[in-house]
């Protein structure tokens, strides 16, 4: 789908009920996204603050959502 068709369903008929809820669950992702990256931000700055560096893969499981971020 494009951009200017999100609102209409297959057949091309407006679905304003399916949009806001794809909306929605978007608006979501992108908070824990935000979230996830600020926490990766403090996680480095207080590395650096303390003369230490992260040498791995940091993995992080989210308690609100299950999610696992790697």
């Amino acid at each position: 789908m494009t951009a200017k068709d999100d609102r209409k369903n297959a057949e091309g008929y407006n679905d304003p009920t399916a949009y806001n809820a794809i909306k929605n669950v978007e608006q979501e992702q992108d908070k824990d996204d935000v979230r996830f990256h600020q926490l990766l931000n403090t996680l480095f700055s207080l590395c650096e603050l303390a003369d230490f560096h992260i040498e791995g893969r940091v993995v992080l499981k989210d308690k609100r959502t299950g999610k696992v971020w790697r």
